[in-house]
Order: C-alpha cells, then sequence, then structure tokens
C-alpha cells in the first residue's frame, strides 16, 4: 500500500493529467474515469456528462460505435495491448479520431479488464488531411499548367481555346485586335476574337476568299504587312476592296495563313492604330504565332469533332435504349394511355422535341389527346376540346397513304393562311394551327396506321427551327409504328378478352347441357310414371323416387358448380369441406355411383385461397376424368388436413390406365400437376390398366 501522501498524488496525477483515462471490467462497464475521459465523451457524444458514472457501459455513452471499437476491446481482453494513433470514431454525426493505448489488467493470472488511455488527435488529423489535401491540388495545378503550356489544346472549349491563343500570344507581341479565322472550302468563319475588332467581327460571321488579297495570302509563302490600310500600296488597295466592315482603330494590318502539313486550314489577322507598327516584328515570332494559331485551330476543329461525334454516339444510344424500353413496355400489361405517355416521354428523350399524340381506338370513337410532360397546358387544353379530325383534309388525306408532313415554318404558315381567307372557312383547324404557333417554331406529323387504316397522329413539336433530315424522319415514322403497335394490341386484347368470355359463355352452357339438363330431363320422366308406377309396384316406384332425389341432388350441385364457375371467388371464401360436397353430389348425380368420403379436419387450420382453389381444381378435374374414362364401381376420398401437411386422395376401381403413356394433348394431368408445384405443393398419380387410380396431392 502507498502512504496516504502518495496515493492522494496519484489520484491528483489522474485528475490532472492531460490523457483520458477509464478502467473498464471483462462487460465493459466503466469503473474508474477521470475528468479528461469524461470532457472526451462530452465534446463528441451526445451522452450528457452527468450520466458518464461508474458502472456505465460504454455503448451507453458512446452508441452506434460498435464498428469502431468493438474489435480492439475484444483484443484487448485476450491479453493483448493495443496501440492505435489515429483510431476513427463516428458517433452520431460526430467525427473523431484518437491516439488510443489498451491495456489488460490482470489479477491471479485472469484478466479482470483494461485501461483505457486516449489522446484527442481530431485537429491533428484533420489538419494534416487538409496538408494533404492542399499539396495534392498544389501539385495537380503544377500538373495542370504545364500541360497547359505544352499544349493548348488542353482547354475544354472550343472559344477558350482560341481565344487563350490570342491572349498568349499579346505577351509577345502588343497588339490593338485580333481573330482568328478558319477556312471552310471558299469562305473564313470568324472562329475567336479579342481587342478592337470585337467591335468589327462576331463569331460565326462568314466572309468570302474570292478577294485579291485572301488569295495572295494563301498562294504565297511569306505573311503579309500592311504598314497603312489608307495608303496607295497594292496590298492596301486590295484590303481596303474586300467585304470586311470598317473600324477606326485599324491602320497596321498583318495576316497569316495557317496551315497544317501543307493544308490551309485558317488565317490569324492582327491589328494595330499606329501605321507601320508590325513592319518591326521579326520573323520567328511571326513563326510562333502561325504555329500557334494553326495547331489552336486545328486541335479546336479535331474537338469538335470529337465532341459532336460523343453527342451523336450518346444522341444513338439513348435511341437505342428508348426503343429497347418502348419494346418491352408494348409485351407488358399496362394500359393503352399509359403506354402512350411512356412512348411519348422516351420520344421526347430521343427528339428532343414536344409530342402529342391524338388517337381513337375505333372509328366511332371521339379523338383521345396524350402529351408529353413538356407539352403546354393550354394547347393541350384547345387539342383536347376538339375529338374529331375532318377526313377530307389535306393533312388527314395524306396520313391516311402513310406519308407524314412537316410544318418547317409554323408562323409563315399561319401568314399564308391568313392571306388566303382559311380562319373563315376552317376556324377550328385555324386555331389549332395559332395555339402551335403560339409556342412552336416548326414541327412534324407522322401517322397513326392501324391494319392500314388511320388511327391518329404522332407530333413533333420544336421550339427553334431546324432541318428534317431522312434519320430524324425515319425515327420518327418508327415511334409512330410503335405508338400504332400500341393501339391495336390493345385492340386485339379487348377483342381477346371478349372472345374469351364468349368461350366461357359457350363452355358453360355446354357443361350445362351435359349435366344439369340431361340431369332434370331424366328426373322429369322419373316424375311422369311415378304415379302410374305407384299403382302397380310400389316398391319399383320407391326406388325411382329414391333415384329421382339423388338426381336431383345431383343437378343442385352442378348449378352451384357453375355458380362458382361464374363467380370464382365464392371458392376462395367457401370452406373446403363444401367445396369437396358440391363435387361429390355433382358426380354422384351425373353417375349415379356414391363416393365414399373420409375427412379428418384440424379446426385451428386456415387454409389460403391458393390452397382451397388447388384443392377445389385438382378434386374437380379427377372426377370428371372418373366419370369421362374409368368407370368405377366405387369411388373413395380421403381429405385430412393436418398442422404441417394436407393430405387430399382421390382413388377408384375402374380401368386405370399406364401414366407414362399419357399424350402430351391430355392437358388434364399437366394442369394438376402445375397447379399444385404453384403453391409447393406435389401431386402424384399411380394407376395401372385394370387396376384402378390413385390422385395423391400433398400440400406442406
Amino acid at each position: 500500500m502507498f502512504p496516504p501522501f502518495s496515493q492522494q498524488l496519484i489520484e491528483s496525477l489522474f485528475e490532472k493529467i492531460p490523457i483520458g483515462l477509464a478502467i473498464f471490467d471483462p462487460d465493459l462497464r466503466l469503473m474508474y474515469i477521470n475528468p479528461k475521459w469524461k470532457g472526451f465523451m462530452a465534446q463528441y457524444t451526445y451522452t450528457k456528462p452527468e450520466t458518464v458514472q461508474p458502472g456505465t457501459k460504454f455503448y451507453d455513452v458512446a452508441p452506434g460505435t460498435e464498428q469502431y471499437f468493438q474489435e480492439v476491446f475484444e483484443r484487448v481482453l485476450t491479453g493483448e495491448v493495443i496501440r492505435e494513433p489515429a483510431l476513427y470514431a463516428n458517433t452520431q454525426g460526430i467525427e473523431s479520431y484518437w491516439d488510443v493505448l489498451l491495456t489488460p489488467l490482470e489479477e491471479n493470472g485472469k484478466i479482470i479488464g483494461f485501461l483505457d488511455a486516449v489522446t484527442d488527435v481530431t485537429d491533428q488529423i484533420k489538419v494534416k488531411e487538409y496538408l494533404e489535401d492542399q499539396i495534392f491540388e498544389r501539385t495537380q495545378s503544377l500538373v495542370t499548367l504545364l500541360q497547359i503550356s505544352r499544349i493548348f489544346s488542353s482547354i475544354l472549349s472550343m472559344d477558350e481555346l482560341l481565344t487563350s491563343v490570342l491572349v498568349e500570344m499579346k505577351r509577345l507581341v502588343e497588339y490593338d485586335g485580333s481573330a482568328l479565322l478558319k477556312l471552310d472550302k471558299d469562305q473564313l468563319e470568324v472562329k475567336a476574337i479579342t481587342g478592337c475588332l470585337t467591335e468589327v467581327f462576331q463569331i460565326g460571321d462568314c466572309f468570302s476568299i474570292d478577294n485579291d488579297l485572301d488569295q495572295k495570302l494563301f498562294t504565297g509563302s511569306k505573311p503579309i504587312r500592311i504598314a497603312d490600310i489608307e495608303d496607295q500600296s497594292p496590298c492596301a488597295k486590295a484590303y481596303r476592296k474586300r467585304n470586311y466592315p470598317a473600324n477606326d482603330c485599324v491602320r497596321s494590318w498583318m495576316g497569316l495563313a495557317l496551315k497544317v502539313q501543307d493544308r490551309m486550314i485558317g488565317e490569324l489577322v492582327l491589328v494595330h492604330h499606329k501605321p507601320g507598327f508590325f513592319d518591326s516584328v521579326e520573323d520567328n515570332y511571326i513563326q510562333i504565332f502561325s504555329s500557334l494559331a494553326a495547331i489552336a485551330l486545328e486541335n479546336a476543329y479535331l474537338y469538335q469533332l470529337e465532341q459532336d461525334r460523343r453527342q451523336e454516339s450518346e444522341r444513338r444510344r439513348r435511341v437505342a435504349e428508348g426503343l429497347r424500353d418502348i419494346l418491352k413496355a408494348l409485351n407488358s400489361n399496362k394500359e393503352l394511355e399509359d403506354l402512350l405517355h411512356f412512348i411519348v416521354e422516351q420520344a421526347h428523350i430521343m427528339m428532343d422535341a414536344d409530342l402529342s399524340i391524338r388517337y381513337h381506338e375505333t372509328e366511332d370513337q371521339p379523338l383521345s389527346t396524350v402529351t408529353s410532360q413538356s407539352f403546354p397546358q393550354d394547347l393541350f387544353e384547345v387539342f383536347s376540346a376538339y375529338t374529331v379530325s375532318n377526313p377530307l383534309s389535306e393533312l388527314q388525306t395524306r396520313l391516311s397513304k402513310g406519308e407524314f408532313v412537316i410544318d418547317s415554318d409554323y408562323k409563315a404558315e399561319i401568314d399564308q393562311l391568313r392571306e388566303s381567307h382559311y380562319e373563315k372557312n376552317n376556324p377550328q383547324a385555324y386555331e389549332i394551327m395559332c395555339s402551335i404557333a403560339k409556342h412552336y417554331a416548326c414541327g412534324l406529323v407522322t401517322p397513326l396506321l392501324v391494319r392500314g387504316k388511320l388511327f391518329g397522329s404522332l407530333r413533333f413539336f420544336y421550339r427553334t427551327y431546324r432541318e428534317f433530315d431522312e434519320e430524324t424522319t425515319r425515327l420518327a415514322m418508327m415511334i409512330a409504328e410503335q405508338a400504332a403497335l400500341a393501339i391495336e394490341n390493345s385492340t386485339l386484347r379487348k377483342e381477346v378478352q371478349l372472345s374469351a368470355v364468349s368461350n366461357e359463355r359457350n363452355r358453360l352452357a355446354s357443361e350445362l347441357h351435359d349435366s344439369v339438363t340431361q340431369t332434370l330431363f331424366s328426373t322429369s320422366l322419373i316424375a311422369e310414371v311415378l304415379p302410374r308406377l305407384y299403382e302397380v309396384n310400389i316398391p319399383e316406384a320407391e326406388k325411382r323416387l329414391i333415384e329421382m332425389r339423388q338426381l336431383a341432388r345431383g343437378a343442385l350441385a352442378e348449378m352451384r358448380n357453375l355458380l362458382m364457375e361464374l363467380r370464382p371467388n365464392a371458392i376462395v371464401e367457401a370452406n373446403p369441406r363444401e367445396l369437396l360436397k358440391h363435387l361429390m353430389d355433382a358426380y354422384t348425380g351425373r353417375t349415379g355411383i356414391s363416393i365414399d368420403y373420409n375427412e379428418k379436419i384440424d379446426p385451428d387450420i386456415s387454409l389460403s385461397a391458393e390452397q382451397k382453389l388447388v384443392i377445389y381444381r385438382v378434386a374437380q378435374e379427377a372426377l370428371n376424368n372418373i366419370s369421362k374414362h374409368a368407370t368405377p364401381s366405387e369411388v373413395k376420398i380421403l381429405f385430412h388436413v393436418e398442422p404441417s401437411l394436407v393430405n387430399l386422395m382421390i382413388e377408384d376401381n375402374g380401368v386405370g390406365f399406364e401414366p407414362n403413356e399419357i399424350q402430351p394433348s391430355h392437358f388434364g394431368v399437366g394442369f394438376m400437376q402445375e397447379r399444385a408445384e404453384g403453391i409447393g405443393g406435389k401431386i402424384k398419380i399411380i394407376s395401372q390398366p385394370g387396376e384402378g387410380t390413385l390422385v395423391h396431392l400433398t400440400i406442406r
């Protein structure tokens, strides 16, 4: 034991030391903490300081930090001394870094806890990371500057690239204005301008090279210097004859032809307000100017080609994906209106246009309107208000022939219609055209043809003027074909549904005739002879009366089965015992053979709707097969419902069959197997010729 003053000294040291100290037992329960450790918890967690007391578990103090500390705690509790100089933690969004020393505490060879000594190094780590980021950014900047100094093409914008070249050249030779022009066939197009020439040129201005000055520049081997554009030298006269705007700041002029591998690509122009300014410019500077400008112009040209190629590639990718998605949607069960909405949104992306579809599914149905989300609401309301098109109009006539129609200028078309007083004879069409011209510059109309008949139109609207090339019109027609296919599929689907309803009615009518009608006919015959039979043979009459009652019960069961077929929910809502009873009564009524029925149903077990339906369909199919093919003298049904197993066995002593010889056209057995597998059940069919048949359904 330490003397009292020594113990006090150690406790004082623990209290004042700038290191967080804590002692934990094996259950990570705090046994001792000094103020520094407690202060760390207050700083980097949301835990209230007064709750950080001996007896508290670590994860109650620092919740959600298991992923950072659990592994090191487990290691120290195995006897390992842990040192982590920068252990990361995140407590409820508060990030921190710790210099951690974990030392196991032993007593009698057993680990009774560990000492946690931590120092907050969050600021040091973050400063270090900041400095590393700064160094990295500076290094990257130097690398980037070095790259720019080597190749001017590193600038990602053509305008910035060319303008930078002109600015860089001004560091070598002073000038008041400069222009960089690209040669395209017999024209020069302005690509970059600086200084006073911004008052003369605009980016994109084009000038013919059919003049003496440009011809001399491009056919010669040296640059042309004009000391004073107002003197009488041949070059000055040629300069004044060119169709270029005048500028007061231009007195000295110098032009340099730009070549790449002996291919003329453009022209560099420098101007100054002082006469004779460029006479003293050294040839080596001119060579530098020419090389820099030529490289910049060529690289800008190549860059633009690459950008155009990428844009075209991206556009084609979007088109391919859009067409693929449309085809996928056509094979889905989407409603027609939802499908058309999907098509116009995909087409909006592919064609960069606003779209509308005007369609009807039948010839006597009014036109419906579907538009892309970007379509103006007021124009949509105008379209929706008119639900009948004029079949005799020129537009409808061309669309009926499968032609597309280009409206290259809506405003010009409105002017032409107004001059011909079109609005008086066709006010509805004129109102629509005016509404379109209010929002759009031009457009394209494609027909929706279904089986050769016009069922509507698909319109592409553009807010700016554009040329409609063959690829654009081909893609528009392809999209229109997809929309027409959606309409046709919807029509065919409805026809199939109507056909299915008709077929089901015919099937029920056939079953009604084959079963109920014949049974009732037999019952009526017995009822007619029964009074006379009672007079001559009472025992036979009573026998016939029992037969009539059996036939009536069978007919009633058949009717109930048919009613359940008409209302499928009745099957899944009914008790399975009642379902089987209806089927057995119907079978007995048809065949006169009673069924030996055995059941054992746990009252606490509730079968699902899918299980009930499978049990009903399997029993129905099995009894139908018995009545049609087996000619048995007895039939047995066993139905047991237990907590983990459902058993349904249907057995007859009829003619039987060879299961391996079932033909693919005999769908009954296959349907039973598919239904059972659909709910995770199994069905086994055991039969031999002359030995009857057993159908065994199990559901686990």
